[in-house]
């Protein structure tokens, strides 16, 4: 997860349309206990009505906590995904067409994107986040911008272009680097924000695939080499070691810090090996999945069983090593987002969740969470949930898919 944030992404299959609350669920009657879904709806409304309320005059959404959100630029395009996900009000239209243009300055005339003089904080969020969000309107000017955002989106991947081989364990990644990284020489070490991570990998191949890049494609082919190394797994029986690859995923190479779990130990060839867990194991399903590794792969079955034997609603899962543990609720919601995401991508596979409740127990637990202002706050500061606006974009969207799978479908948008 950024050290910062993460953008969400569209939800599988929704296109960008509005949620049509009255599916699935009977208008709630004065007197009658709430079910549910109706709760859901009303959470939803009011996560809705938190965000728009937030948002500045000039279209952004920025931040009275963090001064690397202030400038609107990384929390904007979250909002924005986020929003077309959300119930549709008189006040959404709007507010996403205000969001857009204030985008769009970042696009010159040359089709190139520019920066301002500080720089975009996290370009890669950013430019996902943009793109997925242009990707929603239907006009030529954001088709164009669309074109400006991917670019620059695929300029930042640590390959040839950078002097990035296929053996180097970074080859295929994308980073929090403000700037395209080349590859060092061998005696100066590659500064901590340059290292690529499964996170940031990860939203880079979904605003890809969003913008129908095939699988094959040069990018994505190359990014699979990079998921691949972060993932407890070896298919070479010779080279595995049971006490390591469970089939779970870790967010970066040789960091036992950034990894939030910790390390778990040195394997039996004298590697550091990491321990596994929710958050980047939700990541890394996703991201095989995105590379065009099939559902009956298996290294997806592997990180998929691990989800199911670790679920849990209510805390982070993972092996963490003891002086870790206070890490462990730093990423909750970005987990709770995560890992919805994966269990509806992998639900036309068969049945693939936890346990047949497992919408309902998130739900619950999200339900309880919420806060009477409709916004969600995480007490952890590590990764920037302790900014409601940050929480609530990655709630919500949990939120709303576990309404999906309760439901049963898609619920239709307003109209149809």
């Amino acid at each position: 997860m950024w050290p910062a944030l993460a953008a969400v992404v569209l939800l599988t299959g929704c296109g960008g349309r509005p949620l049509n609350l009255s599916t699935g669920a009977a208008a709630h009657q004065p007197g009658r206990p709430q079910s549910r879904v109706e709760k859901i709806d009303a959470a939803l409304q009011a996560a809705s009505g938190f965000l728009l309320s937030a948002q500045s005059a000039d279209g952004s959404w920025k931040s009275d906590i963090y001064g690397q959100f202030k400038q609107g630029d990384a929390l904007t395009p979250l909002v924005l995904v986020t929003l077309a996900n959300l119930p549709d009000c008189p006040q959404r239209p709007l507010a996403i067409e205000k969001g857009i243009r204030f985008l769009q300055q970042f696009v010159g005339d040359d089709g190139k994107i520019r920066e301002t003089d500080s720089g975009i904080t996290y370009p890669v969020y950013t430019a996902a986040g943009a793109i997925l969000a242009l990707t929603a309107q239907d006009s030529a000017e954001s088709q164009k911008d669309c074109r400006a955002w991917l670019k620059y989106l695929r300029d930042q991947q640590l390959a040839e272009p950078l002097g990035w081989q296929p053996s180097d364990a970074q080859y295929g990644g994308w980073s929090y680097a403000k700037q395209p990284t080349r590859k060092p020489p061998l005696d100066q070490p590659l500064s901590p924000l340059a290292e690529p991570n499964l996170s940031a990998t990860l939203f880079a191949l979904e605003a890809l695939r969003a913008s129908a890049a095939a699988t094959d494609g040069p990018a994505i082919q190359k990014a699979i080499q990079f998921v691949e190394r972060c993932q407890n797994y070896s298919a070479d029986a010779d080279a595995a070691d049971s006490r390591f690859d469970d089939g779970g995923f870790f967010f970066i190479q040789d960091d036992a810090i950034r990894n939030k779990a910790g390390q778990a130990g040195v394997d039996g060839h004298g590697n550091r090996r990491y321990s596994s867990y929710g958050s980047a194991t939700a990541d890394g399903v996703r991201a095989l999945l995105l590379c065009g590794l099939p559902p009956g792969n298996p290294r997806v079955q592997a990180a998929l069983e691990w989800l199911k034997a670790h679920f849990a609603a209510a805390e982070h899962p993972g092996e963490y090593a003891r002086d870790r543990q206070a890490s462990r609720e730093a990423v909750y919601f970005y987990y709770c987002c995560s890992f919805a995401k994966t269990m509806r991508a992998a639900a036309a596979s068969g049945p693939s969740s936890p346990s047949e409740d497992w919408a309902e127990s998130l739900a619950d637990e999200l339900l309880n969470r919420q806060r009477a202002d409709g916004a969600w706050i995480n007490s952890v500061m590590d990764v920037r949930e302790d900014d409601p606006t940050v929480a609530t974009c990655f709630a919500a969207t949990a939120l709303s898919i576990c309404r999906m799978s309760i439901v049963g479908s898609q619920p239709a948008a307003a109209g149809e």
